[in-house]
């Protein structure tokens, strides 16, 4: 995924003429920059390959959702990954609905900037009956189907209102599920440090609405955070690299897992939220910092009060 993440300059933004409509999702006017003369031309994540590590079965998951009501079915919307038995990590953007003193036409362009489809953007959380796939690459076949709720927003989440963003939240399933999971990682990752973000994502710098059914996987490295200061990157976030600078999240990934490996062990270092561009792969991305929130989810998780905690906006 990769959207702006400020409410304020988004709001602005939807009546630019800058900008365009492809596919339903709000797209820069300017061309899509091409890979380096030579590259390979990847139909993948933007830039991205099939997994190159052995991951848990629960390493990724398949966001899907019904809406009877609006006579939608076994609609895909984000990525997310199996914390342990019974609970997920997801993006908030991906389980929320934006601000209702918005417009209607304001809320359906900030979900767009958040790198959510159209479809999505009209119908209500409320009127969402979700589910996950798990243990599969392919979001549309194999692995375990089971039903999940929203179990956890963090209230810091405020759709770019503010200046934190707190883009995480937990699912919670209908039940158990013995299925190797991806624990939290321990430390937050440090610049230098190597990611692979999965996801079923957009595949094309210019989301058009098309998106793989196999997971995909970018490899790249944590970079300063004033890299990511376009997309309103805190202290409690991850800035991750766009490499050969055509390469990165799209619609579809939000949600996903930033794997990273410490001490030898595979972790989720937190999910896919949000990017700089409205071109997908254009800019560094930002994911959510799991480890900085494990205290908050760990508490919600065994049903106590969070003691809450926000990130500080990098300048």
């Amino acid at each position: 995924m990769r959207r702006l993440p400020r409410l304020a300059g988004i709001v602005a933004a939807i009546g630019a003429a800058a900008a365009v409509t492809i596919g339903g999702v709000a797209a820069s006017a300017a061309a899509a920059p091409p890979p380096p003369t030579g590259g390979p031309v990847q139909p993948n994540i933007v830039g991205g390959h099939a997994p190159s590590l052995q991951y848990p079965a629960g390493a990724f998951a398949a966001l899907i959702y019904d809406a009877p009501a609006h006579e939608i079915k076994d609609h895909f919307t984000c990525t997310t990954a199996q914390l342990n038995g019974r609970f997920f990590t997801i993006a908030a953007h991906c389980v929320t609905d934006p601000p209702p003193s918005l417009s209607v036409e304001a809320k359906a362009a900030l979900m767009r900037y958040y790198g959510l489809d159209a479809t999505s953007a009209a119908v209500p959380t409320a009127d969402k009956k979700f589910r996950v796939r798990v243990g599969s690459p392919d979001r549309t076949a194999g692995g375990t189907v089971v039903g999940v709720s929203v179990f956890y927003v963090h209230p810091g989440w405020s759709w770019g209102q503010g200046p934190e963003s707190d883009d995480i939240a937990l699912l919670k399933s209908d039940e158990y599920l013995n299925t190797y999971a991806l624990p939290i990682a321990p430390r937050k990752p440090r610049p230098g440090d190597t990611v692979r973000t999965l996801g079923w994502g957009g595949t094309e710098p210019v989301f058009k609405g098309e998106l793989p059914t196999q997971i995909q996987e970018l490899t790249r490295k944590v970079i300063p955070a004033k890299n990511c200061v376009d997309a309103g990157i805190t202290t409690r976030d991850i800035c991750l690299d766009n490499p050969g600078g055509y390469s990165g999240d799209c619609n579809g990934d939000s949600g996903g897992p930033s794997v990273v490996e410490q001490d030898g062990v595979l972790y989720n270092a937190g999910p896919t939220s949000r990017g700089g561009s409205a071109i997908c792969g254009a800019t560094p991305d930002v994911s959510t910092s799991a480890a900085e929130f494990a205290k908050e989810l760990n508490d919600a998780m065994r049903g106590n009060p969070p003691v809450l905690a926000h990130g500080v906006p990098v300048r």
